[in-house]
């Protein structure tokens, strides 16, 4: 199965991804990381693409769905929680696409949402920690972090929209600790 957790940055979706993933022996593709670990390698595409996410931009639609679905196919014969996709309608419309060309479902599109407050508390310790660990990201400076937030609020309503209309929307607050909503959103993806 395909499991989607979204939101915008600082909300806890890859915390609570790991969690999920674990609780439901799945793997966790993050597209972040993914784009990371390949620019790493020196791939084109991901190369490409963390230059503008370096910029608060989001990576063009036909370059995160070239990584994801290399990744889906080598890596997850039995589905994957994702973070960080879909970002655009296009996205969420390859993604069931994907879906479809697998024998595994898209079972839910979780959005996670968090008060403004506890979002830039959280983006904050995420600079610090990635600077602590001595691998500072280009995309924790707080230009790009508010270029990031202004992005997601721009492309985030159709997605939800349309996951609603396909019955796949799930919303979880994150305002609570990391525990309580790991058992929200166990709680509703039971449902």
């Amino acid at each position: 199965m395909l499991i989607s957790i979204i939101g915008a940055s600082g909300v806890g979706k890859d915390t609570q991804a790991k969690l999920l993933a674990a609780q439901l022996g799945l793997p966790h593709l993050s597209t972040g990381q993914i784009i990371r670990e390949e620019a790493e390698k020196q791939n084109p595409v991901a190369v490409r693409a963390l230059a503008l996410a370096n910029k608060g931009l989001w990576t063009p639609d036909d370059d995160v769905n070239q990584l994801l679905e290399d990744h889906l196919r080598s890596e997850c014969p039995n589905g994957a929680i994702l973070t960080g996709y879909p970002r655009t309608e296009n996205q969420y419309s390859f993604l069931k696409f994907l879906a479809g060309q697998f024998t595994y479902p898209l079972k839910a599109i979780i959005h996670l949402t968090l008060s403004e407050q506890i979002m830039q508390e959280r983006m904050d310790k995420q600079a610090q920690e990635a600077l602590a660990a001595g691998k500072p990201r280009g995309d924790t400076s707080p230009e790009v972090m508010a270029q990031r937030v202004r992005s997601y609020k721009e492309t985030i309503a159709p997605i939800l929209a349309a996951a609603k209309a396909d019955n796949l929307f799930i919303e979880v607050s994150a305002d609570g600790g990391v525990q309580e909503v790991q058992t929200l959103i166990l709680k509703k993806i039971k449902a």
